[in-house]
This record gives C-alpha cells, structure tokens and sequence, in this order.
C-alpha cells in the first residue's frame, strides 16, 4: 500500500468566511456533499478503510462470537478498500487475459492486501493479523479526511486539517512496523499449523510465503524489503558466531540458498 500523501486542494479559498445567514449551513453541506458525490469510489474506499479500524478496535474489546464476527469483519472490510483501491490504481489498464496484466496485478499492493485479507479470514483469529489492516487503513483514511474537513468550509474543522496532516511524521514508522508484522505473521502460521494440525492453516502456510514475496518485490513500499535485508544482517552474524553450533549455520546457510533461489526465480516471472 502505498503511503500517504498531501493531496493539494483547488478552490477552497482559504481565509474566507463562509456567507452569512440563512444560505450559509446549505452551502457547507453542499461542500461535503459535493465532494461525497464527485468521488463515489473514493467515498466507499474511506467508509471501507474507517469500518476496517472500528472492527478492528471492536476485535479487542469483545469476546466469543462477537470477538471472531467482529475479527472477519474488519478483514471483509480490509478486502473491499483493497479491491477498490486496486480498481483505481488499474482503471486505466484495460483488464485482460494476457501475462501483463496479470503481472501488473501482482505488482500492486492493494492486490497483496486482497489475498492477505481472504487468506487470513479462515485461521485462529489475532490481533497481529489485523493490525497491518487496521494501520495501512488508518493512515490512508487521513488523506480522504483531510479533503472533507477542508471542503466543508467550517472553521472549526478546517482548523483540524493541519492536525490530521502531522500525522504523515507517523506513517513510515507505521508502515515499518506493518512490515515487521508481515514477517512476523508468517511465524506464527507456521506455530498454528504444527498445533491446529488443520488443513486450513496448511493452506495458509503454502500461500503465504507467495504473499511474502510479492510485499518484497513491491513497487511503492520498500519497507518489507528493509526489514527482511535488517533480519538477513543479523542473521549473518549469529551464524558466523563461534558460539553458534556448525549444524544450525550449515542449517541456516542451506535456508538462506533456498530463499534466495526462490526469490529470484520470482524476481523472474514479476519482470
């Protein structure tokens, strides 16, 4: 998912007081209303990505059924801003049943979000799962904020506008911490499918790697990929250590090949 950024905005001619009288609450509200009905699939993407949030913090106060419908929710909405996110992003590329648009597709980290969303709807539920959900959701949700507070032409809320914007000092390190949780999500799929012994999180375990790297090779966020090579260092080190036993660094030497074969062989096919 690609990072916030300050939308510009035309015409609202700051500085000026809305008209007095009785014509002045129709003309704030068309402000908002004008904006609402010009964007319909923006619209829908930020009552998405806010719902997204609100199941999500609902996820941590509830228990039982509530617990869990509210846990599918916030996935089932993280599945539809995806969605529409990546219609806006692929709208002027004509779909097709040809290799480029698929790898155009797969490209796109609305698209990852899709299949991490659907895959993780049917494992144990986690606050760990939701959170890149309920944070790329609230950060992106900012930049459609911004633009209501500032069409409403109200004072008050246009004054909330600069607040609102410091929250982009917050976003990278946000989108760092998501990118820690991708990583760190894979680990415990692989500790549920050794407990569950389920067939469900079999299938999660085949799938997510293929979700891991398609977040490596992504285009607009390079946050993954920085904490995977931070990992890599590390990892480095602790098997060079003489205190590290010559099986698990062969082990480690062994993976890391692995790895890095299969990474190319995916660098490859996404070209």
């Amino acid at each position: 998912m690609e990072q916030p950024q300050e939308q510009p905005q035309q015409g609202q001619g700051q500085g000026q007081a809305p008209p007095a009288g009785a014509g002045a609450a129709p003309q704030q509200r068309q402000g908002i209303v004008g904006l609402l009905t010009s964007q319909p699939s923006s619209t829908v993407l930020f009552v998405a990505r806010i719902a997204s949030v609100v199941f999500s913090v609902l996820f941590l106060v509830s228990t039982g059924f509530a617990s869990l419908n509210n846990y599918r929710l916030a996935l089932k909405m993280g599945t539809l801003s995806s969605a529409i996110r990546l219609y806006q992003r692929v709208a002027d590329t004509p779909p097709s049943l040809t290799l480029q648009f698929f790898r155009t597709l797969l490209l796109e980290d609305s698209f990852h979000y899709v299949l991490y969303t659907i895959l993780l709807l049917g494992v144990k539920p986690s606050l760990v799962f939701l959170s890149p959900v309920a944070i790329f959701a609230f950060f992106h949700s900012t930049i459609f904020l911004r633009k209501l507070l500032t069409a409403s032409n109200v004072g008050v809320l246009q004054r909330l506008v600069p607040t609102i914007g410091r929250l982009d000092t917050l976003a990278t390190s946000g989108f760092v911490l998501v990118a820690k949780a991708e990583l760190f999500i894979f680990f415990i799929i692989v500790f549920q499918t050794v407990t569950m012994m389920s067939g469900k999180y079999l299938v999660a375990l085949a799938a997510y790697p293929q979700f891991m790297l398609l977040r490596y090779f992504s285009r607009r966020n390079p946050h993954f990929r920085t904490v995977v090579a931070g990992l890599e260092q590390t990892l480095d080190g602790l098997s060079r250590s003489p205190s590290c036993p010559a099986i698990v660094a062969r082990a480690y030497g062994n993976v890391k090949a692995l790895v890095i074969k299969v990474a190319g062989m995916a660098r490859g096919s996404l070209q």
